[in-house]
């Protein structure tokens, strides 16, 4: 049976640093290990037995710096309390993409690792290759599927123990946001997974994307960025090139990007519910075709449908009225576009490609089901916001 890449990984950075080491995956699920000599630290074995870290060590690692993908060896103290041995952590990167982290462990208290984190800074071609050699195998391919779901389980809250940190930036004049995105007609079941894709368009925008600093994280069909912004613009200058480039990495005739984009939030405001104002957006984008937005904020009347109304039960006696007769799905239809439009009557009818007396004709067939003018204030009121309502309810979901 062919050995798995993280065991070779392993056993091959435990060679060139000569010490020990784990290789663990990007949500911290210790994958492999490799053990040098038999002097180990008690809190990493505690860790290979449960096949993660306790909750204070991860904060312990993350208040160090550890898990920044952007960084290379990272030196992590020892400390006492925890009985945590001093030890680097090393992105294991292919193509810029964080596959897995591997823990370089101290050999003792006295032991500095600043050869280790020297060594590390330049791989050797085994571990190279290794890592080539992993992003292409089956097994990568089924772990890229829970790749970086450590922040979208933070954001989606699914974790009850979860100890992301978001670590704000110390600039008080920073503001955040939560831009989210997903390909159009994505199906959220399909088996396909859009993990690699996602990568290969964020990984470079922000390479290039001087003012825009995130965290990114991805499921199969969608990805989210928690991204510190200085202005709108530079959001929007963002957004475009993050479109272009996974236009560009998915084929000429692959799906389009939609993106949400939540409101912006300081230092007390809440991730998680900037996640759903994102998600949102793309959501009134995908089941109305007047929305053309992806800003929370300009959504319309999707804003109120976003945290309330999830009954699928719409009380609209003049939409009930309209549903029961024989064209009544065609009347909806017009009788939307005209609400949405707030033409005049010429401008619709040329808008609709119909005539004039149709217009009329429709108008009048609608008074006499409902028994009122569809125009009238209090009835539109209605209708257009059951009109709105029952589009929510067809949504996809975001998962």
């Amino acid at each position: 049976m062919e050995q798995p890449y993280h065991e070779l990984l392993a056993e091959a950075i435990a060679e060139i640093t000569q010490r020990s080491v784990t290789v663990d995956d990007v949500t911290g699920k210790i994958l492999a290990w490799e053990f040098v000599d038999s002097n180990q630290d008690p809190t990493r074995l505690e860790a290979i037995l449960s096949k993660s870290g306790s909750v204070d060590v991860r904060q312990w690692e993350r208040s160090h710096g550890a898990y920044d993908k952007s960084a290379g060896p990272v030196l992590v103290p020892a400390n006492g309390e925890l009985h945590y041995r001093a030890r680097l952590c090393y992105p294991l990167r292919h193509r810029n993409k964080v596959l897995a982290y591997a823990w370089v462990l101290a050999k003792d208290e006295a032991d500095t690792l600043a050869d280790a984190a020297v060594i590390l800074e330049s791989p050797s071609q085994t571990v190279t290759s290794l890592l080539t050699e992993l992003s292409q195998s089956d097994n990568y391919r089924k772990i890229s599927a829970g790749m970086d779901r450590e922040l979208i389980g933070f954001l989606r809250g699914d974790y009850s123990n979860n100890t992301y940190n978001w670590a704000p930036s110390p600039k008080r004049d920073v503001s955040y946001c939560i831009l989210s995105g997903r390909p159009v007609d994505t199906n959220p079941l399909a088996s396909e997974t859009w993990g690699p894709v996602f990568s290969e368009a964020i990984v470079p925008t922000l390479r290039t994307s001087n003012n825009i600093v995130a965290r990114w994280g991805a499921r199969d069909t969608y990805f989210s960025l928690l991204c510190e912004i200085a202005s709108g613009d530079e959001l929007n200058s963002f957004a475009s090139s993050l479109s272009a480039a996974f236009s560009s990495k998915s084929g000429e005739d692959g799906p389009i990007l939609t993106l949400g984009v939540s409101r912006w939030f300081g230092l007390q405001g809440s991730p998680q519910m900037a996640f759903r104002e994102s998600s949102r957006a793309i959501q009134a984008q995908e089941i109305d075709p007047s929305v053309h937005a992806r800003d929370f904020d300009q959504i319309g009347a999707y804003q109120q449908f976003s945290d309330h109304l999830d009954s699928e039960n719409i009380r609209s006696s003049a939409l009930s009225m309209i549903l029961q007769h024989p064209r009544g799905e065609v009347l909806l239809e017009f009788l939307e576009k005209v609400y949405d439009s707030g033409a005049p009557i010429t401008e619709l009818a040329s808008a609709l490609h119909v005539h004039r007396t149709t217009i009329y004709d429709r108008f009048q067939q609608l008074s006499l089901i409902l028994g009122a003018d569809p125009l009238d204030g209090v009835v539109r009121l209605e209708l257009h916001l059951a009109l709105k309502l029952r589009r929510w309810h067809s949504r996809a979901p975001f998962v």
